[in-house]
């Protein structure tokens, strides 16, 4: 059958974001979602076709395709008809280390595969036969159709179609609206309004919230193959405080994630005056059966927030979830337009982390559905354009992900910025009348570095440095910054220092056995002061467990004393 166009409308601002990173980076394939589960029990493969195939008759979204190419503007087409690809392959001959490689050799290369913009439908199907009655489920699908809401839906709407498939009934669904009059829903929309407030909002901004390096970041290739996650699960004592202190705030628990992670932007920049993304649902309350509508309606927004040293955490996560209430009848904005009205130098991005918050319905069976048979997920794979994206999954023992550019981020300063977020979480919610400057995150690594004294006779010139530990940092400054060598009296800042390097720098040091943080090294920008001002305690601490200098142990004491009194007074005196 041939399909002919049924509908042709624009796209959505989040729709025309993704359609310009796919074009832009044609190797990339950071839209593109895999859902992955083992299916168990007596399967009707046959009903399980046509349930699918009943998805993509019923939504709009899944018989749609883009165009470009001689067109003012992007506009997505929607068939009559199109046939979901459904390829199925039995593995049970092969031994189950062989399945397993096979049935990961299958799904990484259906995520290398990706998908044809042009042509609907955007989703398909893999179905490999472990045991006669396991099945493992690979479905792809690319997010210019499908935001995460639509997982459970499409899912939940799948079990009930193969139910009547398998007793040879056509489904009894309710109708599902066409995304199309989400589109109309957008051309109501008072766009001077959101001029007006976005402008407002990010009055006095002139230059972007940033964590990477500007120049790595404007010519960086967003592949999936270099971004890698940490995850980091809080116990369910620590959760259960952070879920008591949002009911004691009167807030969500969206916002105080949220606000930790402005705090830890806050403490790594040195900005009082953060900037990140969030992730909204897009889905207007108003409208009739919006959760029932397949389609995209994921937005980014910008988030400002003050660190408001002086105020308590209560007072400051309510002022905080005030700003999201007001925003929120503005999320529909494009954040190309968002960003255009903001005084930030033109192509510069508002920022360069984003939080997304999984508030979407869970795919849960009910007991009666296990009894036709039972999907065991496997965690989902999605990627966005972002160098940081934190993705918090709030059932359960609350779940945080860092999915990270491992070209701009090392792993062990992705472990230590999540250790950081969960050190936030926990003292935020233990404290949340304490001010938010007295919020302080610890490093409890020892030192373990030698520090080699200067004597009367050793030779000294500015710039040089002149103990282990001084060479020590050196170096790792020079492999951090590219440079053959880096003076002691060199200005991080100077040498294009940003808090992305400041990890790296944390990072390298720790695996020399020199404990510092970022904060450290954007209070003491120079080698020389870094080492005097910063790690004064910890040379003393080694001097003591060494003793190599032969100084009796009152002047070890009269030396930690002192060093201690100054770190305190903070300055060394």
């Amino acid at each position: 059958m041939t399909a002919k166009v049924q509908d042709i409308y624009p796209l959505s601002p989040m729709q025309a974001g993704v359609l310009f990173h796919s074009l832009y980076q044609r190797d990339s394939d950071v839209y593109l979602g895999q859902y992955r589960g083992n299916v168990k029990g007596d399967l009707d493969v046959e009903a399980f076709r046509c349930a699918w195939s009943c998805l993509v008759e019923r939504h709009t979204a899944l018989r749609t395709s883009f165009v470009w190419k001689d067109h003012e503007e992007p506009l997505q087409v929607v068939w009559d008809c199109a046939e979901m690809p459904f390829h199925i392959e039995d593995l049970r001959t092969l031994e189950p280390p062989a399945r397993e490689a096979r049935c990961l050799e299958l799904e990484a290369a259906e995520w290398k595969r990706g998908f044809d913009l042009e042509s609907a439908p955007l989703i398909r199907v893999t179905l490999l036969r472990l045991e006669d009655s396991v099945y493992r489920l690979i479905w792809m699908h690319h997010h210019i159709v499908l935001d995460g809401w639509c997982l459970s839906v499409l899912m939940t709407e799948l079990l009930a179609a193969y139910e009547s498939f398998s007793r040879g009934e056509p489904p009894q669904l309710p109708p599902a609206p066409p995304f199309s009059e989400y589109i109309g829903w957008l051309d109501q929309q008072d766009y001077a309004a959101a001029e007006q407030y976005w402008r407002k909002t990010l009055e006095g901004i002139t230059q972007p919230g940033r964590l990477v390096p500007a120049s790595r970041a404007a010519t960086e290739r967003v592949r999936s193959d270099v971004y890698a996650e940490h995850r980091i699960s809080l116990s369910p004592a620590v959760t259960a405080q952070v879920h008591a202190a949002a009911r004691a705030c009167r807030v969500t628990l969206n916002t105080v994630v949220q606000g930790a992670w402005a705090v830890l932007l806050n403490r790594y920049t040195g900005s009082s005056d953060v900037l990140f993304g969030v992730a909204v649902s897009g889905r207007p309350p108003a409208m009739p059966g919006v959760d029932r509508i397949i389609g995209n309606f994921v937005n980014t927004i910008v988030a400002r927030v003050p660190v408001l040293e002086k105020t308590a955490v209560a007072d400051w996560l309510q002022d905080l979830q005030q700003q999201q209430a007001e925003a929120r009848q503005y999320e529909w904005t494009p954040l190309a337009s968002i960003q255009k009205w903001a005084d930030v130098p033109n192509g510069e991005p508002l920022f360069d982390s984003i939080v997304v918050f999984e508030s979407y319905p869970s795919i849960e069976l009910s007991e009666q559905r296990r009894r036709v048979f039972d999907i065991e997920s496997f965690p989902y794979t999605g990627r966005t354009n972002y160098p940081l994206s934190l993705v918090v999954a709030p059932r359960g023992d609350l779940s945080l992900t860092l999915i990270f550019n491992q070209e701009l981020l090392d792993t062990d300063a992705a472990r230590r910025m999540m250790a950081h977020l969960e050190e936030l979480l926990e003292t935020m919610s233990y404290n949340p009348h304490a001010a938010l400057g007295d919020i302080v995150l610890l490093d409890v690594r020892p030192f373990a570095a030698k520090v080699v004294p200067v004597t009367k006779g050793s030779q000294w010139a500015p710039g040089l440095a002149a103990t282990d530990l001084e060479a020590t940092l050196s170096r790792i400054w020079a492999g951090v910054f590219g440079h053959a060598s880096v003076s002691i009296d060199d200005d991080f800042f100077d040498l294009g220092g940003d808090s992305i390097l400041s990890l790296q720098i944390v990072s390298r040091a720790e695996q020399a056995g020199i404990e510092l943080t970022p904060r450290d090294i954007f209070d003491y920008p120079t080698i020389r002061s870094l080492v005097t001002r910063s790690v004064p305690a910890q040379k003393a601490a080694a001097a003591v467990a060494d003793n190599s200098f032969g100084w009796s142990a009152d002047d070890l004491s009269s030396i930690a004393a002192a060093i201690s009194r100054s770190q305190q007074g903070g300055e060394e005196k």
